[in-house]
């Protein structure tokens, strides 16, 4: 098979599964919202506000670097040394930040959520350089697969624990889940 063929197999076998992710994670929003509250969505929504921008600084360009480096396995395990060092940076800048965002919205219940949603940033660390490796050697089949199942699995998780009352942790715990 041509490099073409291959390429654009590819990236049609990716795009069926992010849009089938895309599907499951529209119903089972629609489930969640018969389930759980405004109040309990609000509470993690104004954690991701801070979360979602400091998310920017999680890949740092490292995965594109690898993706058009010529380099190998020295070179690639500097990089995920680096990327651990910037989602350890950034876990325990958002940890700091849970006290004053806590403040800012005058709700100290936000503390908790806070740091758990900081954890992404270490996990994202480890694995942001496998991904891109992944993303090189053109295994979007495999990728999609993995994308379309923990979407599956942690929407699943998210219902079920909605459904015995988990409140707002049942929105932060698949997520973190879903990202290892």
């Amino acid at each position: 098979m041509t490099f073409r063929k291959r390429f654009f197999r590819n990236i049609l076998i990716l795009g069926s599964y992010d849009y089938s992710s895309e599907i499951i994670s529209f119903l089972s929003s629609v489930v969640l919202a018969r389930l759980l509250l405004p109040e309990e969505y609000g509470i993690v929504a104004m954690v991701m506000v801070f979360s979602n921008f400091v998310v920017i600084f999680s890949g740092s360009g490292i995965g594109s670097d690898i993706i058009r480096s010529n380099y190998r396995l020295t070179y690639h395990k500097g990089m995920l040394t680096l990327s651990l060092y910037i989602g350890l940076g950034l876990f325990v800048i958002m940890a700091a930040l849970a006290y004053p965002i806590a403040l800012f919205y005058d709700n100290m219940k936000l503390i908790g959520p806070t740091l758990v949603i900081s954890s992404q940033f270490i996990i994202k660390g480890i694995l942001n350089v496998h991904y891109s490796l992944l993303m090189k050697s053109m295994h979007f089949n495999y990728l999609g697969k993995v994308n379309f199942f923990s979407n599956l699995y942690s929407s699943a998780l998210m219902i079920l624990m909605a459904f015995l009352g988990f409140s707002y942790w049942s929105l932060i715990i698949p997520l973190i889940i879903a990202e290892v």
